[in-house]
């Protein structure tokens, strides 16, 4: 059963308000009508006067329930929905209404606290897909670099102003070729740009949550390390060798980092010249997944621990961190690094627009 509807607004009033059931999805309609069909929210709509069409305006609506008997100021909000980018409507046993509390703060991507005035007892509902969560703030960014400048400009912002971006050899904006905006970074496999501020990437220690995404376009089919941290040494070491990184060689995207000794995860990874790839390395705590295009094509436990070496002080994009050969020879635009939150743990559609924070 479809349940749909339509409202109309005059001055800012919502006005003639329906709701109906049916057994299929309308064929007909008018703007303005709603319809809740495969766990989206839909709306009818049209452009210079044609027939109104169906767009979906929210991602696929999942919901938690969480009961709290004993009245508290503060209720811990513990969901299965693995999303920090979520809506909570509390209702109140005594009044039988929905209440505003008096804060919502996200604890983690399956925790919610939420406090009121005075104690309560009721329900929290807790709701994902309202928000386009590909590109939602988590509040878990420790990186974010969108590429929107001028051709031929040097300068580099990451957007959570945890760091310092600085082009090496070259490294600029290139309106040759952009996912998002009018540019993106362009390396000629000789430039890279340097990364300040490492603590904020020291991914993955004490089995802590991440993900590392970003949009890629190859301008050869080559080795070509995408972006790293690591120590300055060539190879793996507890001192002054690579701590992470994800490339591309001979066919397969690999993530490789250090537990004490040399572990990688790698997935097919055939490419064409010129176009636009997504790529997503997610860490959950426990498991490891990579990710092209929203497809996962790896994933793995086995030595999933991460170690810093005692000197990893060199983290960059289009390069590994440590070795400045094989360097990326192509475009790369919109980079995220979420420190703490595994933003995608199956399928997923690619982000649409650039990252906010």
């Amino acid at each position: 059963m479809k349940i749909y509807g339509n409202m109309e607004m005059l001055e800012h009033e919502i006005q003639n308000a329906a709701l109906k059931t049916d057994t299929s999805f309308p064929q007909t309609t008018k703007t303005g009508r709603m319809v809740f069909k495969d766990k989206q929210v839909w709306i009818a709509a049209e452009i210079d006067g044609s027939t109104p069409f169906w767009v979906p305006i929210t991602q696929e609506i999942e919901h938690y329930t969480h009961v709290q008997t004993t009245s508290s100021t503060t209720w811990t909000v513990t969901h299965n929905l693995n999303i920090a980018d979520v809506a909570v409507t509390v209702y109140d046993d005594a009044t039988d209404s929905v209440v505003i509390p008096d804060t919502i703060t996200l604890t983690d991507a399956n925790t919610v606290t939420v406090t009121f005035a005075s104690a309560i007892t009721g329900k929290a509902v807790v709701t994902s897909g309202l928000f386009d969560n590909s590109i939602a703030e988590s509040g878990f960014e420790t990186l974010v670099m969108n590429t929107d400048s001028t051709n031929g400009s040097t300068t580099f912002t990451d957007d959570t102003s945890n760091h310092t971006l600085t082009p090496v050899n070259g490294a600029q904006h290139s309106t040759a070729s952009a996912k998002f905006g009018g540019t993106s970074a362009f390396f000629d496999a000789d430039a890279y740009i340097d990364v300040n501020n490492l603590a904020a990437t020291d991914i993955g220690l004490s089995n802590e949550p991440f993900t590392v995404e970003f949009w890629t376009n190859f301008s050869a089919d080559d080795t070509s390390y995408l972006i790293g941290k690591g120590g300055g040494a060539a190879g793996w070491n507890s001192t002054n060798g690579h701590q992470w990184f994800l490339s591309r060689s001979s066919g397969l995207l690999y993530f490789q980092w250090y537990n004490g000794s040399f572990q990688f995860i790698s997935g097919s990874f055939p490419i064409t010249t010129g176009q636009w790839y997504h790529v997503a390395a997610v860490y959950d705590g426990s498991v490891i997944k990579l990710f092209i295009d929203g497809t996962q094509v790896s994933a793995s436990t086995a030595g999933q621990t991460f170690v810093k070496p005692s000197s990893s002080n060199l983290m960059r994009i289009g390069a590994n961190g440590v070795s400045t050969e094989t360097l990326s020879n192509g475009y790369i635009d919109s980079v995220r690094i979420e420190k703490g939150y595994a933003r995608y743990t199956s399928a997923f559609t690619p982000p649409t627009k650039r990252f906010t924070v």
